[in-house]
């Protein structure tokens, strides 16, 4: 009578049955010698295969199965995979439910609305020039977002907020049931402001190195920064649609010009970069005064 073994075994050949006992002896060719009897390190080691005993073969003494049995087996066995398959698929859609729940609550608690989370993002042009009543709209400050909210605000004129799906930007960990932000968000924020800002038509101004000097320009923002090397002063300026900014680690300009005056301003060209849609011209070494 022809026997079988379990698949686990389909490369071993049988030796020998003891039908008495329902065992088979079966062997297969030492996968760590390849059949040599021998394990070798190159200028290292040399001698007997731990795995086979020199022999070259693994001999193993299994179960083995009449045609019927076997068919009976492979039975057994499928049913037993697929109850641990939907015990499986079980254990999933409940911790899946249970993530979802928590999910909905720490939603909730941040202020997002449950069923279709969205990140509300502050566009315009000095977004720090009301900041405070970006704050007290309820609005907060990320690096990867700028100014944003969980819900749709009311923001001042010349100023907008476009929506970015919750999942887009944000991940959730149904283990530490924590909300973080994704490696990517800052991309995916700038896109989606770049997108939504109305187009700009500043254009860059002079070459790199060149220095520009006595240009009538009106300020139009100023706000503090932390470097590596400590706090700066940012500067912007608008000369006609043109924009320019002005990095400051000294003291800055007079503290009697104020945002909204026209003023003078030399600088040398630093750099030519565009930022949300919008052409910068980057100055540094700048004098600022008033006109007269």
């Amino acid at each position: 009578m022809e026997y079988k073994v379990a698949p686990s075994y389909e490369n071993y050949r049988i030796v020998s049955v003891d039908e008495d006992a329902k065992k088979a002896v079966i062997e297969c060719q030492c996968d760590r010698c390849g059949g040599s009897g021998m394990y070798i390190i190159p200028r290292a080691f040399q001698g007997t295969c731990f795995a086979c005993g020199g022999a070259g073969v693994i001999r193993k003494r299994v179960k083995a199965y009449t045609p019927d049995e076997y068919e009976k087996y492979l039975a057994t066995q499928t049913r037993a995979k697929e109850r641990k398959a939907e015990k499986r698929a079980a254990e999933i859609a409940k911790l899946q439910e249970e993530s979802e729940a928590n999910l909905r609550v720490a939603l909730e608690e941040a202020g997002y609305e449950t069923e279709h989370p969205q990140i509300w993002l502050v566009i315009g042009e000095n977004t720090y020039a009301i900041k405070d009543t970006l704050k007290g709209l309820g609005c907060k400050y990320k690096p990867e977002f700028g100014w944003y909210c969980t819900h749709t605000v009311d923001v001042p004129a010349d100023y907008n907020i476009v929506p970015v799906p919750f999942d887009e930007v944000c991940d959730w960990n149904p283990v530490t049931k924590r909300i973080s932000v994704k490696e990517n968000a800052k991309e995916v924020a700038d896109a989606a402001k770049a997108k939504a800002m109305p187009k700009s038509n500043s254009e860059f101004i002079g070459e790199v190195k060149q220095r520009l000097r006595d240009l009538h320009v009106m300020l139009t923002g100023c706000r503090t920064i932390e470097t590596y090397y400590g706090i700066s002063l940012v500067y912007t300026f608008k000369m006609g649609d043109n924009v320019l900014t002005w990095f400051c680690s000294g003291k800055g300009i007079d503290p009697d010009i104020e945002v909204g005056d026209v003023v003078l301003l030399t600088g040398t060209v630093k750099e030519h970069k565009e930022y949300n849609g919008v052409k910068q011209t980057y100055l540094n070494r700048c004098i600022v005064k008033r006109e007269g």
